[in-house]
């Protein structure tokens, strides 16, 4: 009997996409993002079928209590077909858990869509394509490379509309804080650097380096604690810098939900493989996530 071809469809290769442009998702985020017709089983039962043909990987932590998926060998081959830009080959995660939270900052409230009139464009995006298919609205430079941009009004200049995330997981030497407080006061236009950082020493280590070199005091830039981000997400508070005490789901311009409680940020936190195992998810808890150390 005749073996049926395995077929891509349009879901999938929505999937592929995802996956490219975020690095790493969780079950639960795929589900919102490729696979919203189909149910959580069907959606996992899909992702199964495609990591048998190795478009897509299951990545796990040493303790397998955190699962996430990127994509597969031949999911960027599928995939490199379909780009409409320049795009540089590779695709893989170089530090799994910073991507980790870089992806599930940046989704946030935005993971079921941006709201009107706005936009994002990933570290994976900022990397990968050519500067001259970049959107008109990010900067054209390859000086220094956000974890990502946020545009909150398209027809807005970038000084009243464009956000940067940085992440912080790790201290960098002084003179690296110091060039990134000169690249954002001198060299583009921005309306705001949010970092989300480990801890409140971390804040003022990078906050102090970041002056030295930054024409404006380091003005535009925006701390917020990750142990805060991991209790309340998109209702995360800034603890320093512009706009202190202003949620970035303000900032964002996201409207509140259900008397103020987020829901979409949950998707990108829920590390279980398959969400069906329990009625509540497991979001993650802690920074070091144990993902680096396996493939």
């Amino acid at each position: 009997m005749k073996k049926r071809q395995f077929k891509i469809n349009d879901e999938d290769m929505k999937c592929l996409w995802m996956l490219w442009r975020w690095k790493l998702l969780s079950t639960s985020a795929i589900h919102q993002l490729a696979y919203s017709n189909r149910s959580v089983h069907g959606c996992y039962v899909r992702l199964l079928d495609l990591q048998e043909k190795d478009f897509v990987i299951s990545t796990g932590s040493w303790d397998q209590k955190t699962i996430v998926w990127h994509l597969g060998d031949d999911g960027y081959k599928a995939l490199s077909t379909q780009f409409k830009v320049s795009v540089e080959n590779g695709f893989r995660s170089e530090n799994k858990d910073h991507d980790f939270w870089v992806t599930a900052i940046h989704l946030g409230e935005w993971l079921k869509g941006s709201p009107a009139d706005c936009d994002n464009f990933t570290e994976q995006e900022l990397k990968k394509i050519a500067l001259s298919d970049y959107p008109k609205w990010v900067p054209h430079t390859k000086e220094h490379r956000p974890d990502g941009w946020w545009k909150i009004g398209l027809g807005k200049h970038n000084r009243e509309s464009l956000i940067a995330l940085e992440v912080e997981l790790s201290k960098k030497s002084p003179q690296d804080y110091s060039d990134v407080g000169a690249f954002y006061s001198n060299t583009i236009d921005v309306c705001q650097v949010i970092w989300v950082v480990r801890s409140e020493s971390y804040k003022n280590y990078i906050l102090t380096h970041l002056k030295k070199g930054s024409s404006t005091n380091a003005g535009e830039h925006s701390f917020v604690l990750l142990d805060h981000y991991i209790q309340c997400q998109w209702q995360s508070q800034i603890i320093d810098g512009k706009h202190q005490g202003k949620k970035l789901i303000e900032i964002l311009k996201t409207p509140l939900q259900n008397e103020g409680k987020t829901f979409c940020a949950n998707f990108a936190l829920d590390v279980r493989k398959y969400p069906m195992i329990s009625r509540s998810p497991i979001l993650a808890s802690k920074a070091d996530l144990g993902l680096s150390r396996h493939y």
